[in-house]
C-alpha cells in the first residue's frame, strides 16, 4: 500500500499529502483538529477534489465535519474496532464519546467507503446501524493469520495478502 501511495505522489494526475494522525483526547481536541484541517483543506486546497482516508472513528467524525463545510471530499473509513463494546468495562466517559461518535459517523450517507479489519466488525456495523453501503470492504489484520504465519517473514506475509485479493481489490 505504501508502495501504491508512493506511485500515486509520483503521478502528475493527482497532488498527495499525508496528514498524520492526531489521537484526540475528547471534543475539545476534535474540533481544534477540525478547526486546522479547515483552514487547510478551504484554504490551500479549496478547489481541489479530495479524498480522505481516515484511520479511526475520531478521524473519521472530523472528515465528516469537513465534508460539511466542503462538498467536494471524498471519505475512507477505515474502521479497526469498537471503541465503545471494548472500553464500557474500563471508562464509561470515554466509551460513551466513542458511543457518540458511532453515531454521527454511522448514521448516515456521507462516507464513500468503509474498510473493515473482520467479517464480524462489518456484521456489528451493519445490523447495529443498520447500514446499506455498496462500497466496503474488508481488509484482515495480520492477526487474522496468526495461525498461518509462523516462519513467515513480513514481505511473504504481503505477497500472501495480494495473492488472496485482500489488497488491490
Amino acid at each position: 500500500i505504501i508502495k501504491q501511495l508512493k506511485d500515486i505522489k509520483k503521478s502528475q494526475k493527482f497532488t498527495t499529502k499525508i496528514i498524520p494522525y492526531i489521537g484526540f483526547k475528547g471534543s475539545v481536541s476534535k474540533n481544534l483538529a477540525f478547526f486546522l484541517l479547515n483552514i487547510y483543506i478551504n484554504g490551500i486546497l479549496k478547489n481541489a477534489n479530495k479524498v480522505i482516508h481516515c484511520r479511526g472513528q475520531e478521524a473519521v467524525a472530523v472528515a465528516k465535519m469537513l465534508k460539511k463545510k466542503n462538498e467536494n471530499i471524498s471519505i475512507i473509513a477505515d474502521i479497526r474496532g469498537v471503541p465503545y463494546e471494548e472500553l464500557k468495562e474500563i471508562n464509561i466517559g470515554r466509551a460513551k464519546y466513542f458511543y457518540e461518535l458511532d453515531n454521527f459517523i454511522f448514521t448516515d450517507k456521507t462516507i464513500n467507503h468503509i474498510n473493515y479489519i473482520s467479517n464480524e466488525l462489518k456484521k456489528y456495523y451493519h445490523e447495529r446501524y443498520n447500514i446499506e453501503m455498496i462500497n466496503e470492504t474488508v481488509i484482515p489484520c495480520f492477526t487474522s493469520f496468526e495461525k498461518n504465519l509462523e516462519g513467515i517473514n513480513v514481505s511473504e506475509t504481503l505477497n500472501m495478502l495480494e495473492d488472496n485479493n485482500f489488497i488491490n481489490e
